[in-house]
Formats: C-alpha cells, sequence, structure tokens
C-alpha cells in the first residue's frame, strides 16, 4: 500500500546560497544534498521492501528522475550523503546528459535507495511520484508559488514556497516517519549552511 505526505517548504535561503555561489551550484544539487542528509537523520526511510522483509540501508544512493525523448530513466548518484555537494553537483550535471544520450550502464541505473524526482523546472506545483520498487519512498518536488501566509502580528504577507511529496509504501514508512523525514528535510533546506559542509 502506498501512501503520500506532504509539506511546504521556503526556497529562500537555498536561493541565497545558489544565487551567491561561486561554484554554479543549482537547485537541484542542493536537494540532493539535503535529501541525502535526511535519509542519515531518518534512515528508516532509506530502505528496500518486499514481500519478504524490509531492508534498512546505510549507504545512501539516490536515483535521480531524469526526462528522456522517449520517457524517464533514473541515473544513481552513489554514496550521496558522503560527497560534498559540490561533487554532487559535478555528477548531477554529467548523467542527465549520459542519460539523454543514451550512455548509461546498468551499474548506474542499479541499486537507488531512494529517487528524488524534481518537476518543479516544468511549472508543476506539486505530484505524487510513483515508488520504484524495491524502493520504500521516493521525494517528489514540485516548482515555487507564492502563497498568501499568516504574520506573527495576525495580517497577512506574501511568501513563495516548494511542495515536497513523499510517496512511500506503508508496509516500510508510515504517515509518522514521512512525516519525520519530511522535517528533517524542510530544516536542511531552510538552515541550508550544513549543506555546504
Amino acid at each position: 500500500m502506498r501512501k503520500a505526505r506532504s509539506c511546504s517548504i521556503s526556497p529562500r535561503p537555498i536561493w541565497s546560497i545558489a544565487e551567491g555561489d561561486r561554484q554554479n551550484l543549482s537547485l537541484n544539487d542542493l536537494f540532493l544534498r539535503a535529501t541525502a542528509l535526511a535519509l542519515v537523520r531518518v534512515p528508516q526511510v532509506n530502505a528496500h521492501v518486499s514481500d519478504t522483509g524490509i531492508t534498512r540501508f546505510d549507504q545512501v544512493d539516490i536515483a535521480m528522475a531524469v526526462a528522456v525523448e522517449d520517457g524517464l530513466l533514473a541515473p544513481l548518484l552513489r554514496n550521496v550523503a558522503q560527497k560534498r555537494v559540490t561533487v554532487i553537483a559535478a555528477e548531477a550535471r554529467e548523467l542527465p546528459e549520459a542519460a539523454r544520450a543514451r550512455d548509461l550502464t546498468a551499474g548506474m541505473l542499479d541499486g537507488a535507495t531512494f529517487t528524488l524526482s524534481n518537476l518543479g523546472m516544468y511549472g508543476v506545483r506539486s505530484f505524487d511520484a510513483i515508488v520504484t520498487a524495491p524502493q520504500a519512498a521516493t521525494l517528489a518536488l514540485g516548482g515555487t508559488q507564492r502563497v498568501a501566509v499568516e504574520t506573527a502580528e495576525g495580517g497577512v504577507a506574501f511568501a513563495t514556497d516548494i511542495r515536497a511529496t513523499l510517496s512511500a509504501d506503508h508496509r516500510a514508512i508510515d504517515g509518522a516517519l514521512a512525516a519525520q523525514f519530511l522535517a528533517a528535510l524542510r530544516d536542511l533546506l531552510e538552515t541550508p549552511l550544513s549543506l555546504m559542509h
């Protein structure tokens, strides 16, 4: 059984890092790093599930969904939590090019413990991604949107947010665990200096 949980995340803190960075980091690079660190904080989400049981992993191997001419491929970034964001950025630039050129080996497609799908660049506000078996979860990131928010004084202001949706196999990840992961992700993205280490 698959369930999805969503949260809103303010992109302003990571925008300031991406815009002020001299290393050409994209928002997606920072999303990949934050996702890996959130999986370290909530390791129960970094798992495979089958009819015979749940396997949890210490190493974070993230598949990055890439649109290609006739569908979707999900090349793999290995051991993401142990890499600096600049290394992640370099790999994240190379993999989509290799996917579109159909220049991927089996080792570049097999063995992910988690998938990140970002459709924000296509104007998609939010979506519920399909979980790729045997992975226990997939994170879907939508585009930015201006929303009305209540201020501390009880007034109304506008803010920009991103919708993050975790689709999970409920046999391995219940609603509370999904919420813990999303809270960790939001914390990392809204206080992003830890992403740079």
